[in-house]
């Protein structure tokens, strides 16, 4: 499973290169993971910021609210992960790999609610990127496995 992350999306401050700003706003994103509760990320976020005010001249803050969004979790004993993982051996001849993932996707919406959802895909890089590109061979295999996965699963 994937640690949880966080980056600074957004900063922004100052006026001039000659002096030292006011104030800076930084926006940030803080990835979860599953057994993550929005309660639990707030409290660390404000304990880190808490660190920073007590051994730092001049800092102070204001936390903002924001919004949260769940993690995908399925269970790999589920009979849709099964399926895939059944269906991706018969058609590579090799076991399916189980990872988490660092993004976060629309996948655990439809997870919250109660349609069991799971990530997979084609083998390749740069998801939203300017260069994005899949194997010919994994967009065939993938295709294979969905096919064979709907077939028997609508039986």
């Amino acid at each position: 499973m994937e640690t949880p992350s966080v980056h600074a999306s957004i900063i922004k401050g100052g006026e001039e290169l000659s002096s030292y700003p006011a104030e800076c706003t930084i926006a940030i994103e803080r990835r979860t993971v599953p057994g993550e509760t929005p309660e639990g990320v707030r409290a660390e976020l404000i304990a880190i910021l808490d660190e920073v005010a007590a051994n730092t001249k001049d800092f102070s803050y204001e936390f903002g609210g924001g919004f949260t969004r769940a993690p995908l979790q399925v269970s790999e004993d589920h009979e849709i992960v099964r399926l895939i993982q059944k269906h991706f051996q018969t058609h590579t001849g090799n076991p399916i790999g189980f990872r988490g993932e660092w993004y976060w996707t629309d996948a655990a919406l439809m997870n919250d609610a109660g349609i069991t959802t799971v990530l997979f895909g084609v083998d390749g890089e740069g998801a939203h990127a300017a260069t994005e590109w899949a194997t010919e061979s994994s967009v065939h295999t993938v295709a294979d496995v969905l096919t064979d996965v709907v077939l028997e699963w609508c039986n």
